[in-house]
């Protein structure tokens, strides 16, 4: 499954999610509305192991400066926590390499503030 698919499914996961809850027309069960959850949150699980394989992949190809492109174009306001730390953890031993992750570092640093997450998690990861 290619990336952009994957990234449509989720999309329709989501609505279907916000229309099981929303909709009087047609109420759901908790049950319904738990089971999307789930699928969403494992199809979140899948789209992140393709991106650390996918970085991987590419690092141990020595294409880092497309890694270096990705990293300066991640949206990490509109990222996942989950998505944030697998892309800091992956392209933590190529960091010397990698001239755009110092910046990336640094705006995760100023979401994790704006969301009010834990520094804990980021330590180690610069």
């Amino acid at each position: 499954m290619d990336d952009q698919l994957a990234a449509e499914i989720l999309d329709c996961l989501y609505l279907l999610e916000a229309d099981w809850r929303w909709k009087d027309k047609h109420p759901r069960t908790k049950r319904d509305v738990e089971w999307v959850r789930a699928v969403i949150e494992r199809f979140q699980e899948y789209l992140r192991d393709k991106l650390i394989e996918r970085i991987d992949e590419m690092l141990l190809a020595g294409q880092f400066d497309a890694v270096d492109e990705m990293l300066e174009k991640e949206n990490v306001k509109g990222a996942s926590i989950e998505r944030l730390l697998a892309i800091l953890t992956t392209t933590l031993p190529a960091k010397a390499r990698l001239c755009n992750r110092r910046d990336f570092v640094d705006r995760v640093k100023a979401e994790f503030k704006r969301r009010k997450q834990p520094d804990e998690l980021l330590v180690g990861l610069a």
